[in-house]
């Protein structure tokens, strides 16, 4: 019991002490009273290192640099392997590439390419979500106590401002014709969105802590959803990679790239390889996608024409057969992802209300899904390459649906297996009594007629036997627990010599000790 910085502890007087503070019990009576002081080992408070506005505006550029710095390194070892020297053209292309990843546009020769290489743009997310948090931790150690609400949006708004500043002013400098808007508006809605959340976790803002309990859980069941279904496509992208890897052998055997050529292809397949992945995911869920020249690719059925020269493509699932309907499964399995996370935080909820909430969460999910899918649609070209991506309109019914249908089947279900049974007139105190409900007092009645439960009575009166008492024959009686709890006065020494053991045939408490009396 800790008092007044003390901790106190009551222990045999024949005890031994232990390492930790406690006193090891033996069979004796007597009783002594332990007394050690309490000392918080708390570590030094840290100082912030600098202004968040300075952390928030560095961050801003470093993520722009380092982002620029990946592709850069690409473009200028695939040039010194090519001709031997590095040229300006090659920091140019650099830049585009860059800018590609923000809904760019990148022409070379003539070809017009609009698909977002999303492995960069996922690598750029998780530095500016790293920015940004370690702006907010500075605004946090500065003042110590921060609204966290207004701290988070204003890091957020400076890192997303800076960084659309950059990208905007670097697609100034390098655009053949007018400057593309759309690229600096995309910049800052990533920026914003992710410093957002980097900053409100550093910050300890509990953004959902207002909304319902059976709300609070539905954003992370949705992110739960879609990660179920990104991980079952990738699977299919890799099992479609190995049952074609020979294809995959030769293809890359007629680029004939060289060792450092062969490194930048492989670097560069790894930018796309998420774009890829979505395009397998949306296939799982039978609509599919297209490369274009009116080819599509779903479970139904494929009609393929000429794919890019990427060694990775080889990978696409083309063939058809009635065993691809069991990938199926891998949106009904989403579904019931977001259901569990649902099932995981309401444990007494309910089967009607898991339902329900699974059910919305699973749409949800299948919602998220779409959006993701939309990022994934762009040209590698003109014509035939004009348009690639999956077909979203099918996928915008079909996939909300059947991730829905998974979700509110498996919160029923599992809500129906698991829900408690009813516990009329028992109570907690009941495992000291003899096994008979009706000695067990639930309610007494008042002069009114009414009725009203007994108050439940304190630990510290039931510890020191006012609840039950034992007979010399072994049978128990239960008694009612006092109204009013016994209050122990610690200038008063404590004589539990007195104290009535526990009866031997009921389950004892976990923080009972036997050789207490």
């Amino acid at each position: 019991m800790d008092w007044g910085g003390l901790r106190v502890g009551i222990g045999p007087a024949g005890g031994r002490a232990c390492e930790d503070g406690r006193v090891a019990r033996d069979k004796t009576t007597k009783n002594r009273l332990t007394v050690e002081t309490l000392h918080d080992k708390k570590e030094p408070p840290r100082a912030a290192t600098m202004p968040w506005w300075l952390a928030a505006i560095g961050g801003a550029v470093v993520a722009a640099v380092c982002g620029w710095a990946l592709v850069a390194a690409l473009v200028l070892v695939a040039q010194l392997a090519g001709v031997g020297s590095v040229s300006a053209e090659g920091l140019i292309l650099s830049t585009k590439v860059w800018l590609l990843a923000h809904g760019g546009q990148l022409t070379v020769g003539g070809t017009h390419v609009t698909l977002i290489p999303l492995g960069l743009t996922v690598i750029i997310a998780v530095i500016l979500h790293g920015v940004a948090g370690y702006a907010g931790k500075q605004d946090l150690l500065a003042h110590g106590e921060v609204h966290q609400a207004s701290a988070t949006w204003k890091v957020a708004g400076v890192v997303a401002g800076v960084y659309a500043v950059v990208v905007q002013t670097a697609d100034f400098l390098v655009s053949d014709g007018a400057p593309q808007p759309r690229v600096g508006l995309a910049a800052a809605v990533l920026a914003v969105v992710l410093a957002f959340f980097g900053a409100r976790k550093a910050i300890h803002w509990d953004l959902w802590g207002r909304w319902p309990v059976w709300a609070r859980v539905v954003p992370r069941a949705i992110g739960v959803g879609v990660l179920v279904a990104f991980i079952g496509g990738t699977i299919a992208l890799v099992a479609g990679l190995v049952s074609k890897r020979a294809e995959f052998v030769t293809l890359t055997e007629q680029l004939n790239p060289g060792w450092a050529g062969g490194v930048v292809l492989t670097l560069v397949q790894l930018l796309f390889v998420v774009t890829l992945a979505i395009w397998c995911m949306t296939w799982t869920f039978g609509p599919g996608f297209t490369v274009g020249d009116g080819s599509v690719i779903s479970l139904a059925g494929s009609q393929v024409g000429l794919l890019p020269a990427f060694p990775i493509t080889a990978a696409i699932p083309t063939e058809t057969s009635s065993a691809n309907l069991l990938w199926l499964a891998v949106p009904v399995l989403a579904g019931a992802a977001s259901a569990v996370m649902v099932l995981r935080a309401r444990p007494r909820a309910r089967f009607d209300e898991t339902a329900l909430v699974g059910g919305l969460v699973g749409v949800g999910a299948g919602l998220g899904v779409v959006g993701v899918s939309l990022a994934s649609i762009g040209s590698l070209g003109t014509d035939r390459l004009a348009h690639v991506g999956p077909f979203w309109m099918p996928l915008l019914v079909i996939a909300p649906c059947i991730m829905g249908l998974g979700a509110m089947i498996t919160g029923f279900v599992v809500g129906l297996i698991r829900r408690p049974a009813a516990a009329t007139g028992h109570r907690w105190w009941a495992r000291w009594s003899s096994g008979d409900e009706s000695d067990v007092p639930s309610v007494e009645q008042t002069d009114g007629g009414s009725e009203h439960a007994n108050p439940k009575p304190s630990e510290e009166s039931t510890r020191v036997g006012d609840a039950t008492a034992a007979t010399a024959t072994g049978t128990t009686a239960s008694t009612a627990p006092a109204s009013t709890p016994t209050v122990l006065d610690p200038t008063q020494p404590l004589d539990l010599a007195d104290r009535p053991a526990p009866p031997q045939d009921v389950q004892l408490p976990l923080d009972f000790h036997p050789g207490e009396r």
